[in-house]
């Protein structure tokens, strides 16, 4: 009988320690957004980002005594969950725009119902590519241009402005 309340006593501080690691971690995350979030906007090299965010790890690691996969983790599940909050909201903020237009005449249903399905399309498809994504900043910025003329032309083709695909008008070389 002893044993096993030594046992459950055993699991429950085990859990608290998860419980403390986790809320740690949280903690830990939040410093990590509101630094990044100070300390990012001047960083604009990639490789920069990454020295710095690796360093930021460690120094959080140690002054919390926490395991640096785990901050990591944190952080990498942190940006994950933002993204889609940010996603989220920019879907809401363009369909609401392209109501607006189709009350004002601008588009018709159809045009609207197809810029919906073309922006789910590229960002499957940015989706897709970011796993083979590469280091080279200009490399990078090519492929975000290949995006922006796929899009140019699928919006010349169905006769809907880029302001409401979310393309500036600009000169094309």
């Amino acid at each position: 009988m002893k044993e096993i309340k030594i046992k459950e006593t055993e699991n429950n501080n085990k859990n608290k320690l998860t419980k403390e690691t986790k809320h740690k971690l949280m903690i830990t995350a939040a410093s990590i957004a509101i630094l990044a979030g100070l300390y990012g906007t001047g960083t604009t090299a990639s490789s920069n980002y990454r020295n710095n965010r690796e360093g930021m790890v460690q120094m959080l690691s140690e002054k919390f005594n926490l395991n640096q996969s785990e901050v990591k983790e944190v952080i990498k599940e942190y940006k994950k969950e933002n993204q889609f909050q940010r996603q989220a909201e920019m879907k809401i903020r363009l369909e609401a725009k392209l109501l607006k237009a189709v009350e004002e005449g601008k588009i018709n249903n159809r045009q609207k119902e197809l810029i919906l399905t073309k922006r789910k399309e590229m960002e499957n498809k940015i989706n897709q590519d970011l796993e083979n994504w590469s280091q080279n900043r200009e490399e990078r910025r090519e492929q975000m241009e290949s995006y922006r003329e796929e899009i140019r032309e699928w919006a010349k083709k169905n006769e809907i402005d880029l302001n409401l695909v979310g393309i500036k008008k600009r000169q094309v070389n």
